[in-house]
């Protein structure tokens, strides 16, 4: 780091800053990697001592706009108010380009350096000010970087960096305030180890996608982040399904906590944090809806879909469907989140398990995890007249969500 900043101390002479104005050579704002070759036989540098700092504050708070100018003020301060003061800085996209133009102030100019520019001081002051243009179009997240520099002659040089990150306005991600995450099957405010969940706000990604199977599914693990966006859950990385600038769709990752924890959206613009209810058990039922009522997502033995009215086939008492559902806990043997189930895994105890339809007990003959965070639920409907009848499975006394239903023919 010494190199880094070794030319940012006029290294002729130790004279007052004002002498040698522009002196600061080109790449010396702290940006990684951009060194000149050190000048130890004439500077002494103390980095980022307690005894100061450098800040730069943005008129238009940590975001841009594209295309429109914005003025940056600089401020150095030290304990010694007797120092000379400088500074450097530049700004970067995330591909370490150039982001944006300068416009020198007040005891301030601009230099380059190939493609990049920097706005250094002309005069030492302890506070500065510059205008400066973002890119024409979003460029995703910029980075100021900013070294200050508080000198007593060549031997006594103290030298402060900083870096800020400004997004595009209206990028940042937020989630809503009521209900962020919700279970994916009911959209009730709690969930489990494995249940999938949706996350609803704005700017939640940049793309509307689901995951890439053959490629972003790898040595048996689902992807954690999809084009830069990621979620945890009680600090814990949770597999990601499906994003959207307004929904993402992702698994609980496994979790012995309960209660509220927190839930947060990370992106290439910055992050949004919110809370969910955490239990052993969230059972919810996936359904879909027709002329205003849910019907359970179901389907008869050879896969054909049933049980409500646009159903294939209609769906009579007696006859054996598949319900489907998330949240319904532990399996024997257990699978964790987040890992591809390569074959089903039984709910085990199918006494933990009920299910009614119509309000009568139906006859269970499997239930387990069939996939990630999907559990199959296989039952006999009881015997019923003919009408939509609300269907509820229960595990370990926790039930679905209510308003589900099953379509059954004469």
């Amino acid at each position: 780091m010494f190199a880094l900043f070794s030319y940012f101390l006029y290294c002729i002479l130790p004279l007052p800053l004002a002498a040698y104005p522009n002196r600061v050579p080109a790449g010396h704002a702290g940006v990684p990697g951009e060194t000149n070759p050190p000048c130890t036989s004439c500077h002494t540098v103390t980095l980022n001592s307690a005894s100061g700092s450098v800040a730069l504050a943005f008129d238009g708070g940590n975001v841009y706009r594209p295309g429109q100018a914005q003025q940056v003020t600089v401020r150095i301060t030290d304990a010694d108010t007797s120092r000379v003061f400088g500074f450097q800085a530049t700004v970067r996209t995330s591909a370490n380009a150039q982001g944006g133009a300068f416009t020198a102030g007040t005891n301030t100019t601009v230099t380059t350096q190939g493609t990049l520019a920097y706005i250094n001081q002309t005069r030492s002051a302890a506070t500065y000010t510059f205008t400066w243009t973002p890119p024409a179009t979003a460029s995703g997240t910029l980075r100021f970087y900013v070294a200050g520099l508080a000198a007593r002659g060549a031997r006594d040089s103290r030298v402060y960096t900083a870096t800020y990150d400004l997004t595009p306005e209206g990028t940042v991600p937020s989630l809503r305030t009521e209900n962020p995450a919700v279970l994916a099957a009911g959209f009730r405010p709690v969930i489990s180890s494995g249940a999938w969940m949706s996350l609803f706000g704005a700017n939640l990604a940049p793309s509307t996608r689901t995951w890439d199977a053959a490629t972003e599914i790898a040595d048996g693990s689902l992807p954690r982040a999809l084009d830069g966006v990621s979620v945890t859950v009680n600090g814990r990385a949770a597999a990601i399904h499906y994003i959207s600038p307004t929904q993402l769709n992702v698994q609980a990752p496994d979790d012995d906590a309960t209660g509220i924890v927190e839930v947060k959206v990370t992106t290439r613009e910055g992050s949004a944090t919110g809370t969910v209810e955490r239990a052993r058990y969230s059972p919810g039922l996936f359904a879909l809806e027709e002329s205003n009522v849910r019907y359970a997502s179901a389907v008869l033995s050879d896969g054909t879909r049933a049980g409500s009215p646009s159903s294939l086939r209609p769906l009579r008492a007696g006859e054996v469907i598949s319900l489907f559902g998330t949240g319904f806990g532990e399996t024997e043997p257990a699978m964790a989140a987040g890992i591809v189930v390569t074959a089903p895994a039984s709910l085990g105890d199918l006494s933990q398990l009920q299910v009614r339809v119509g309000g009568l007990e139906a006859k269970l003959l499997w239930a387990g995890l069939v996939s990630a965070g999907l559990f199959q639920i296989n039952i006999e409907i009881p015997a019923l007249a003919a009408g939509d009848h609300a269907v509820v499975a229960e595990r370990s006394g926790v039930a679905t969500q209510d308003n589900v239903y099953l379509s059954i023919a004469q």
